[in-house]
């Protein structure tokens, strides 16, 4: 393996961790939300 191709694995592998951290941060905020929103739940 050559090293631009190192590179370009460790690009997609931050892109990739970058999105999930996205979602899990829209998810949670979309839960709170819902929570904050149905005073029954909380």
């Amino acid at each position: 393996m050559t090293h631009r191709e190192l590179q370009g694995k460790m690009i997609i592998k931050e892109e990739i961790v970058a999105d999930l951290g996205l979602r899990a941060r829209v998810g949670v905020f979309l839960l709170l939300t819902l929570v904050w929103h149905m005073p029954g739940l909380a």
